[in-house]
């Protein structure tokens, strides 16, 4: 990598591409680059949590048949403000007084801008000494109903408030039973009390509905339409250009399945793990793509000749012309190349390779050792007792071996003395019987260097094939089946024991050969109650404990409501053979007092009394018993705070409590049981 750039909204933008305004009272201030939210509240004209709501009415030109006092404009030019901030003597100057004669009534009328404004509701405002005017007002919507222009100057009832309802603060609210589209509302004394008052004074109307890229009952939903600038439906939430990738359904609501993603749910993603989800508008996968999937959404399969994760792995198949699987590498039709192995052809003989000489005690050439034919052998004989005789190979290149294959001739009587294979002067294995014609034997170590002598002592040694095995690169195993599962999909690990040469596993992976996998990573989960974090303003979610963060300050962890039992639970999505579940707490968290229960699938995994308080704690927990299952809960009698759950597993052909032990099935169609190791059908 040349560069890497992390991009986020400039100041006053939000959403997705930034491309929404923020609408805060403070013009400098940055709303969330998320929601919208702002601290210091929204400025003129808007209101609700995210500022979702818009008065329309606000700077529009208003109408009165009699009037006196101000001009008809002034109850929309945003004064509402004097009449909430306490003071009695308000100006009257600054409100409308309509003066009727004979049958009229007070009516004042409010000039939308868009012929389709999607009125929810009308908050009228009147003078503190002049309250009773408010009684008795009826609000009506004129203009399109039901979008038929044949009926565009009918009047749609809003609401009334009725003339014995009390006034608190000489403030009325309207709300319509149900969005009325039209470009004009009156308000208009009805029943006015007593009859012989029928004037009518407000100081400001607001006529509120969804601000543009909003819709809902509550304005509470964004409009997720495919063309981005679109301003989808109030009411529906409908988008003349389809719903935006990721989404679909009434509303463009719904998000696509699991597995799913783009523009009308079409492709389907295939992550690292097989029961993740990815991200429903671009198919991004958290933690890469499974093995033979590559491209945006994991949506593309590994380009002919290459395999496995990420596609970095090479095919090596006799035929060059053959495509191996693009999941496990296999080469169904030709096999694997001359001097490739395993059902991967991932293992390779490294004594067949150019350059590689053979010699034996005496300095003499022995590379009939290599000619890949059993006929042409070698016999060295010691000379005196006690004299070893061996042959050395001498490696183009280190060598992580894998293990060694000796070939003896068939018509001769082997006695039992070992040979003896050493690595460079380091003893691989010192008891190599072959009681059969051709064996494979493994280094009792791991075992890397670039000499490997095969001796044997006051014996005769006689041998005719040598073969010297090794992953290649980035794989690793006693079958080479296992690829890297190092922080980079481009480091590699120790062919032999999977140790990431640079030290540091994937983030879902731990152990000596990142042999264990965190399965609880962004899996869904939810707790009984949801605290709210003064500081930061932030609810303390069930998700805040899966997020792989470890960060065991406050507002980074999933916390409940206490004084009652609390409860929270991961859902992994699929049954898991439960190695271990590692737990980070907040500093002297109420987590480590007593009664804390850990159960999977409703039954008991282990449970603590502990009334001792600990400095913030990163630690393992094991289950009583053996435990395998989908849901993991903890509870507590009083509060919990998990800075994060982590629910780890042996990865496929790995068991045991650190999951050092490998499986030895023999059979394609078993796997290792990861609790003790014995072979069972898939």
């Amino acid at each position: 990598m040349c560069e890497i750039s992390v991009w986020e909204c400039a100041g006053g933008t939000y959403g997705p591409g930034c491309k929404r305004q923020c609408r805060c009272k403070d013009p400098m201030e940055a709303c969330d680059r998320f929601t919208g939210r702002c601290k210091t509240g929204c400025r003129a004209g808007y209101r609700g949590e995210e500022c979702q709501e818009r008065n329309v009415a606000l700077g529009r030109p208003a109408t009165a048949p009699n009037w006196r006092g101000a001009t008809a404009a002034m109850p929309v030019e945003g004064h509402s403000g004097f009449l909430t901030d306490g003071l009695k003597e308000v100006p009257i100057m600054i409100c409308t007084e309509t003066l009727v004669k004979g049958a009229q009534k007070g009516k004042v009328t409010v000039l939308l801008a868009s012929p389709t404004t999607f009125v929810r509701s009308v908050v009228i405002y009147g003078h503190f000494k002049k309250k009773k005017r408010l009684e008795g007002i009826e609000v009506k919507v004129i203009g399109y109903v039901n979008n038929k222009r044949g009926n565009q100057d009918k009047p749609q009832l809003c609401g009334r408030h009725e003339s014995s309802h009390h006034i608190p603060g000489a403030k009325v609210t309207v709300t319509c039973p149900e969005v009325l589209v039209g470009d004009r509302v009156t308000v208009e004394r009805y029943d006015p009390k007593p009859p012989t008052d029928k004037d009518i004074t407000i100081c400001e109307i607001e006529v509120w509905e969804c601000a543009d890229g909003t819709w809902g009952s509550d304005c509470q939903h964004t409009c997720k339409c495919a063309e981005f600038s679109e301003v989808c439906h109030k009411v529906t939430g409908q988008c003349s250009s389809g719903c935006a990738a990721g989404y679909y359904g009434p509303g463009c609501l719904t998000e696509c399945p699991p597995n799913k993603w783009g523009e009308n749910c079409a492709k389907t993603c295939h992550c690292f793990e097989h029961d993740a989800i990815c991200r429903p508008s671009d198919g991004n996968c958290s933690l890469g793509c499974a093995a033979g999937w590559t491209g945006p959404g994991c949506s593309d399969k590994c380009d002919q000749g290459y395999f496995g994760r990420e596609c970095w792995m090479e095919c090596n198949c006799k035929d060059l012309d053959e495509a191996c699987h693009y999941v496990t590498g296999a080469c169904e039709i030709s096999g694997c190349a001359d001097h490739s192995y395993g059902s991967n052809c991932q293992i390779f003989d490294r004594a067949q390779e150019d350059y590689v000489v053979v010699t034996d005690h005496l300095g003499k050439s022995a590379n009939d050792l290599l000619d890949g034919s059993s006929d042409t052998c070698v016999t060295l004989k010691p000379s005196s007792r006690g004299q070893t005789v061996y042959v050395e190979l001498e490696m183009t290149d280190v060598v992580q071996v894998n293990k060694i294959i000796l070939t003896r001739p068939g018509t001769r009587k082997q006695n039992e003395r070992p040979y003896v294979i050493n690595v460079d002067d380091d003893v691989c294995n010192d008891d190599v019987n072959l009681k059969v014609v051709s064996d494979e034997f493994r280094c009792t170590k791991p075992s890397v260097g670039t000499k490997i002598r095969i001796s044997r002592t006051d014996e005769n040694l006689e041998l005719c094939e040598i073969q010297v095995w090794e992953c290649a690169d980035y794989m690793w195993g006693e079958d080479c089946q296992h690829q890297c599962n190092c922080i980079s999909p481009a480091e590699e690990c120790s062919k032999i024991t999977g140790k990431c040469n640079k030290g540091q596993c994937a983030d879902n992976f731990r152990g000596s050969s990142c042999q264990m996998q965190n399965i609880a990573l962004r899996k869904p989960a939810q707790q009984s109650s949801v605290m709210f974090y003064d500081q930061t303003q932030v609810m303390q979610f069930p998700s805040l404990a899966v997020d792989g963060f470890l960060n065991p300050a406050p507002g980074h962890c999933a916390v409940t409501q206490g004084y009652h039992a609390a409860w929270w639970e991961l859902d992994l999505l699929k049954p898991v053979s439960i190695n271990r579940i590692t737990l980070l707490t907040e500093q002297y968290s109420t987590y480590n007092k007593m009664h804390l229960r850990v159960l999977v699938d409703d039954q008991v995994c282990m449970e603590r009394v502990d009334e001792k308080l600990r400095p913030a704690v990163q630690e393992d927990l094991f289950c009583t018993t053996n435990r395998r299952g989908q849901r993991v809960r903890f509870t507590h009698p009083d509060r919990l705070r998990l800075c994060e759950v982590m629910v780890w597993e042996c990865v496929d052909g790995t068991w045991g409590r650190d999951c050092a032990g490998a499986c030895k099935c023999e059979d394609p169609n078993e796997m290792c049981n990861k609790f003790d190791g014995r072979c069972q059908a898939i």
